[in-house]
């Protein structure tokens, strides 16, 4: 099996096939997603992709680099095992990127904390642009709000600032 890098070299980047040559602590991890984004042009309209995978197992990786890699593994479109790299790579090399995430996780964290479950596209979109909140649980004047409650918690904040500001 082999993994499909990026390497970068004077300036430029190509696709470097590495061959795993050892896998050892497997893990199979239950609601681990891989999830990768990418647009089209269709007829002159930006069409928008998430394309989700399930990850089947995660594995440290023997290769040719130094230290071993960390590597999720996943089936890809065609049917074939596929790794995202996990771990940072030498310098010069770089995994195709994607976001490893959790819903099920999340969802089940939304019923112990009583939140409004976000679809898996606007989770994705919390989770990629780093967004503080989900699965939070904020406390302000000494109420707790939970992650569907801090829009009304930031209100109150923002109030208390501008009222503070008039005095």
């Amino acid at each position: 099996m082999e993994l499909e890098l990026k390497k970068y070299s004077n300036g430029k980047v190509s696709t470097e096939y590495v061959k795993i040559e050892k896998m050892k602590n497997k893990i199979q991890p239950k609601s681990l997603l891989f999830i990768t984004e990418f647009d089209t042009e269709e007829n002159g309209h930006k069409i928008n992709y998430l394309d989700i995978k399930k990850v089947q197992f995660i594995a440290n990786c023997k290769t040719k680099f130094e230290n071993e890699i960390l590597v999720a593994f996943y089936i890809n479109c065609e049917g074939y095992m596929e790794g995202y790299v996990i771990t940072n790579l030498p310098e010069g090399y770089d995994s195709y990127q994607g976001y490893l995430i959790d819903y099920k996780s999340y969802s089940d964290i939304c019923e112990m904390t009583n939140e409004t479950k976000l679809s898996i596209d606007e989770y994705f979109e919390q989770i990629k642009n780093s967004y503080i909140g989900v699965n939070t649980i904020a406390t302000f004047q000494e109420k707790k709000y939970n992650y569907t409650e801090q829009d009304n918690m930031w209100k109150l904040v923002n109030n208390t600032r501008d009222n503070n500001s008039l005095v």
